[in-house]
Order: C-alpha cells, then structure tokens, then sequence
C-alpha cells in the first residue's frame, strides 16, 4: 500500500489503515493527544476529531510520516526531488531532465527489482525513472559546496593531475583564493 502523503491534511503524523472495520483516515500526535481527520467517505466534518481514548497505536494500524527522503530507496509519493545525473546513463533527448525539480506520483520495484519512480514535472510533463536518478532537493549550501568541487576538478586538470594529493591542495588554495584568470576579450 502507498500511501499519498501530499493529500494529507496539515500536522498528519501517521495513517490510520482502519482495521477491524473501522473507518481510515489521517492521525496527529500532539503532545500525548491523538486527533483523527476522516478521508473522503466517511460521513462526517473534514477536521481534527480528538480521540476519546489515547492509546499507543497498533504497529500494524498506524503508519508513521516518512520522516522525509535522504535519497537512499525509494522517494515517498508526494515527494519534491531533483533529477540528477548520478551513475546514470542518459540519452540526449532526455538530458534536459537533469537538474530539474519534480514531484514523485509512484515509486515501485520493476519486475527486475530495480527502484522506479513516476514524476511529473511542474510543466506536467511526466516520466518514469531509475529511482538512483533522483536525489533530494539540495540546499543553496549544498549547491554551493558541490560547484567548488567541480571548480577544484577543472583545476586539477588544468594542473595536469587528476589523483595527486599534492595538486589537489594547490587546486583547492586556488579555489579558495577566488583565483580566476581573466579572458581577454
């Protein structure tokens, strides 16, 4: 079972799978109290009904939110990702891909057990991908520290040595010095 947590209502903590003939809906844990918001076929009000009993729930009743995605297996349906190049192999009609943001619709194994995702992207194109194409949305640091790697990578080359320790600290005090040539125009 997938569970759409971009459907939930705001400060859902877990799923209520409703079990015993109970009726499911969205639960949230808040401080000690339980709160349960019906889903559409119940026959009442769409807001937060505290419950009358708080109880642990049942390991196999409730459903915890994914404490969110670190891009290991597979994206929660309802997750923003960026596609990413990775060790993926790209053909040139889909490279306009990388780099872009998407929300994930499915997530799944193949029949060759291998982690897929459905996404659409905010155009509403949709696609279905490798899920090791996908990452988490990178922070304005995280963009940051991996353009200086790329920087310290091109000097190196330029340095003429891809894997010496030595040239790797001249490429980096380089970087770090802002250290730029001019082209003259």
């Amino acid at each position: 079972m997938t569970i759409d947590w971009s459907k939930a209502p705001e400060g859902a903590t877990h799923w209520d799978k409703g079990l015993e003939g109970a009726v499911a809906g969205w639960m949230r844990l808040d401080e000690g109290q339980w709160y349960w918001w019906p889903v559409d076929g119940a026959q009442c009000e769409r807001k937060w009904f505290a419950c009358l009993t708080p109880k642990q729930p049942k390991s196999d009743k409730y459903i915890a939110r994914p404490s969110g995605w670190n891009g290991e297996g597979l994206p929660p349906v309802g997750t923003e990702v960026e596609v990413h190049r990775g060790k993926c192999v790209w053909i040139e009609k889909d490279e306009w891909q990388i780099g872009k943001t998407a929300k994930v619709m499915s997530s799944f194994e193949n029949s060759l057990e291998l982690g897929m995702a459905a996404i659409q992207f905010e155009s509403g194109h949709c696609e279905c991908i490798l899920a090791e194409c996908l990452r988490p949305i990178r922070t304005a640091e995280q963009i940051e520290a991996d353009q200086k790697k790329q920087e310290v990578k091109e000097l190196m080359i330029i340095l003429g040595s891809v894997e010496s320790a030595a040239y790797k600290d001249i490429a980096i005090a380089i970087q770090q010095a802002n250290f730029r040539k001019q082209v003259s125009q």
